[in-house]
């Protein structure tokens, strides 16, 4: 078994850049620890710059946040994270560059960005929509394809009550 000691906020890599917009306090430099299922490591993100990008959802005022991480388990550094926050859309993430631990880039930009509702960025994209239906689902990813789910409940109303 490996053991890391969680010493910061810890994340999964994919959850990294939304952690960051909500946490970024206008200090330069953030810590945090991501995992990635197979490894934990600390990462220093530096607040390198103000740019406007082109995105495909169109120009957008960022900050650009760079940054390096260490493998706890190993001691390897290395470089190439990268999340772009838009401060006027609630410092959104609306790009993000990072490695994951296969040696592969993960990357990813905003083409539409919607609050509530209301497209703020980009074209209006609709949404597909969301069912309850497991008939959308492939038979075999459901866990028990052949049996249709029922949902009875354990009480009456008030039955728990003393």
């Amino acid at each position: 078994a490996r053991f890391a000691a969680i010493q910061y906020d810890i994340q999964d890599a994919a959850s990294l850049p939304f952690q960051v917009a909500v946490s970024m306090d206008g200090s330069e430099t953030r810590q945090m620890q991501v995992t990635t299922g197979s490894s934990v490591y600390n990462i220093e993100l530096r607040l390198v710059a103000e740019e406007v990008i082109r995105l495909p959802a169109g120009e957008v005022r960022t900050l650009h946040l760079q940054g390096q991480r260490v493998n706890l388990g190993t001691g390897q550094r290395q470089q190439g994270y990268d999340v772009w926050l838009a401060p006027d859309y609630r410092n959104f993430p609306v790009k993000f560059s990072g490695p994951t631990s296969k040696g592969d880039v993960l990357e990813y930009r905003i083409r539409s960005l919607s609050f509530e509702g209301q497209t703020v960025l980009g074209k209006d994209i609709k949404p597909e929509p969301d069912s309850p239906d497991n008939d959308i689902i492939p038979k075999e990813l459901l866990e028990h394809h052949d049996i249709k789910p029922t949902y009875e409940p354990v009480l009456d109303i008030g039955e728990d009550a003393p």
